[in-house]
């Protein structure tokens, strides 16, 4: 994924690039355009020069959230944590809405002897990011792609 940008193109020359394929993680959806141009905007650079910054984004926001959750620095929480703030049934909080998230994850409920957290299911600039037992995003979407013309050309998104 690091060679769609198309400082490779230049630096590789486009005759020596022309017809190869290479594969990306996908982002086709509503949230990374609107993440795309708050990003933009707020730094004054392209986010498309930067691969991945959606992606980065994300496992940041969901390491902050799980850490809340967790409410230790533990690693085993931590990682228990991931998997209940990036999947449902909580309450949806995209990525432009972190401290609506934050008051959520941080209100408390007396069950018996045990307090429960907030339940919240993130849905992040790269899209859904829902965790599967194992830690791996579970619809994740990748894109097939091939330089054309020194351009890179969508050719289908693949789904494992």
């Amino acid at each position: 994924d690091a060679l769609k940008a198309q400082e490779f193109i230049e630096y590789a020359g486009a005759e020596n690039v022309e017809g190869i394929y290479g594969v990306s993680p996908y982002n086709g959806d509503l949230s990374y355009e609107y993440f795309r141009d708050a990003y933009d905007s707020f730094t004054g650079d392209d986010s498309r020069r930067h691969r991945c910054v959606e992606n980065w984004y994300d496992a940041t926001i969901l390491l902050a959230y799980a850490i809340l959750y967790a409410d230790t620095l533990d690693p085993k929480m931590i990682g228990r944590a991931l998997q209940i703030v990036s999947s449902p049934p909580g309450t949806t909080v995209t990525f432009g809405q972190f401290d609506y998230g934050k008051s959520i994850v941080e209100q408390t409920t007396v069950v018996g002897t045990l307090t429960v957290r907030g339940d919240i299911n993130y849905e992040g600039a790269s899209g859904s990011v829902d965790m599967d037992n194992n830690g791996d995003i579970e619809d994740a979407s990748y894109e097939l792609w091939q330089i054309t013309n020194g351009n890179f050309v969508h050719i289908e998104e693949l789904t494992p």
